[in-house]
Formats: structure tokens, sequence, C-alpha cells
């Protein structure tokens, strides 16, 4: 079951977005969001992205600090949303 804020956040995530971003696009605070983002990331509901050095691409990565988020993209995963359209 996705709490409110889970909800908002993969509401925006249907495309990559910084941290940056979705906390500007949310209403809560920024330690709900990021607690809420870690949350979604341990359950495989939101992917993280990091730019590629060499071709300058996103490409998703399992190794994320979770310490600086701020470096990451985030995109909601198929489990992600199929879990929001659930909770409809």
């Amino acid at each position: 079951m996705l709490d409110p804020v889970e909800k908002e956040i993969l509401l925006s995530l249907t495309f990559e977005e910084s941290l940056q971003n979705l906390l500007e696009e949310t209403s809560e605070k920024p330690p709900v969001v990021i607690d809420a983002l870690k949350t979604l990331l341990a359950k495989d509901m939101v992917q993280a992205f990091a730019t590629d050095p060499t071709s300058g691409q996103l490409k998703s990565t399992a190794f994320f600090d979770s310490d600086n988020l701020f470096e990451f993209m985030f995109r909601a995963t198929a489990k992600g949303l199929n879990a929001l359209d659930e909770s409809h």
C-alpha cells in the first residue's frame, strides 16, 4: 500500500527527474520526500540513474549513494506504476 507521499513521488517520476526537481514538485518537506524516495528505491518501485562519464548519457544503476541522492536522477519502474494504478 502506498502512502500519500509515495503516490505523489511516483506521479512525478514518469520520466527521469532530479531530486531537486522532485522536491520542487512535491508538497512535503525535503526529509520526508527523501525518506519516501529511499523506501521506493528499496521496494524497486523507483530506479536510479547516473550520468555515464564517458558518453554523458543517463544509465540505470543499481548502485547509488543514499547520502548523495542529489547526484542521481530517478524514474518510476513498472512495479511502481502498477502499484500507483492499484492504489487509485
